[in-house]
């Protein structure tokens, strides 16, 4: 297995926030480099907000996440 690092993205910048899961109210943590993360007590997927990433604006986006991974992230963020 490779190891995967983005190259838009230094570490040291990341930030955790917590968003409540719809489902069940549970607290959960989703970095700044994740757009959903799944709820640890329920399963349902969490998201957090809509910010800019690198989906909007790095031309290398498609073929860092897949083509297939992109297209799905960029039809829900348009």
């Amino acid at each position: 297995m490779r190891s995967y690092r983005c190259p838009g993205q230094s570490e040291r910048s990341l930030e955790a926030e917590f968003y409540r899961c719809p489902g069940c109210g549970w607290e959960v943590e989703i970095f700044s480099d994740e757009l959903r993360a799944r709820c640890p007590r329920c399963g349902r997927e969490v998201y957090g907000k809509k910010t800019p990433s690198c989906i909007d604006w790095c031309k290398a986006a498609e073929q860092c996440l897949g083509s297939d991974a992109w297209r799905q992230l960029k039809g829900k963020r348009g």
